[in-house]
């Protein structure tokens, strides 16, 4: 039975790295997955057409979220993003609440 995905994840090849150990898992772990990419343009276009739809939302009042694969997906397109959250803000806005950590 297949289920709904964003990208293949080939967990028998999963399987094998821990298996052979920590130099086969290191390895994999820095392979893109194939179709990664296209889910993360995906992601990215939806999040920019809601954020349009929202008035023109400011990106860090965007939450990105998700459950399994959905979760990775959001966190691999937070990672490519142009901008940081974390760097300090020069003018703090305290009514602000997504800059509290």
């Amino acid at each position: 039975m297949m289920a709904a995905a964003w990208w293949h994840l080939d967990a028998m090849k999963w399987m094998m790295a821990a298996q052979q150990g920590g130099d086969a898992l290191a390895q994999l772990i820095r392979e893109e997955p194939p179709g990664l990419e296209d889910a993360r343009e995906r992601l990215a276009q939806l999040v920019g057409e809601a954020r349009e739809m929202a008035g023109g939302l400011a990106l860090d009042r965007v939450v990105l979220c998700g459950f399994s694969q959905g979760a990775m997906t959001a966190m691999d397109l937070a990672l490519h993003l142009e901008v940081s959250f974390f760097s300090p803000d020069p003018n703090p806005n305290p009514e602000r609440s997504s800059r509290r950590i």
